[in-house]
Order: structure tokens, then sequence, then C-alpha cells
């Protein structure tokens, strides 16, 4: 089953300190069995209607 967090910012200026944040947090749960793997991907397409970062 494959599980997906979307993260809208307030203050796009801090995308790289979130996403950086999120790949130390998430990469923990590489521990957890049945995990086996884990993304960060931040977006490239500067739009207001679109995500920033999805784990």
């Amino acid at each position: 089953m494959r599980h997906y967090i979307i993260i809208k910012l307030k203050d796009r200026t801090t995308k790289n300190e979130v996403a950086q944040k999120a790949r130390s947090i998430f990469e923990k749960t590489l521990q957890i069995e049945g995990v086996q793997s884990v993304n960060v991907y931040e977006n490239c397409v500067d739009r207001p209607n679109r995500f920033d970062v999805m784990i």
C-alpha cells in the first residue's frame, strides 16, 4: 500500500528547509517493519495552486 503526504506551505521560501527536515524525519521510518522506501519530492512548478513538497 502506498501513502502520500502533500504539503502546501504558506511561506514558500521555506520549501527547501521543510523538504530537508522531512527527509531526516521520514528516514527513520525505514526501521519500521514493512516500510520499504521513503521519497521526498519538491515541486518544480511555481504556481500558487500546486503542492510544495510530497512525501
